[in-house]
């Protein structure tokens, strides 16, 4: 198990999630700040007074050393720009897989959704899934 937690103002993407149908929420965490490892893990998102079972997608650190997050809440569908998001992370699912094509990240993205939501329903985390 790896729990982290981060925080951050969500800041606008390319929109690459969304057209493979997993809209995320972009942080960007600088390296030296300790963010964890990159990977894709079950987390908690919460913003404002909202708490919800998260997918997230921690990238390698850019040469600039950020590092970028990328959350797809499951349970609800919420616009989260310019929010100030908080990140609790579980469980880490796999490691990161660099974009290849967009049918095989397509492909990974539902996976990665199914197995996020086989994990928080067997712990009982989810509502509406």
């Amino acid at each position: 198990m790896e729990e982290w937690i981060a925080k951050g103002r969500v800041c606008s993407g390319m929109g690459r999630a969304r057209d493979l149908g997993c809209p995320t929420a972009n942080l960007v965490l600088e390296r030296k700040d300790g963010a964890p490892d990159p990977g894709v893990y079950v987390a908690y998102a919460a913003w404002d007074a909202e708490r919800a079972p998260a997918l997230v997608c921690v990238h390698p650190p850019s040469s600039g050393g950020n590092v970028k997050v990328e959350t797809h809440v499951l349970e609800v569908d919420v616009d989260l720009r310019e929010k100030d998001m908080r990140l609790e992370a579980r469980a880490k699912l796999r490691d990161f897989v660099p974009w290849t094509t967009e049918a095989a990240m397509r492909k990974l993205i539902q996976n990665d959704i199914s197995d996020a939501t086989e994990w928080f329903e067997a712990r009982k985390y989810l509502k509406n899934i």
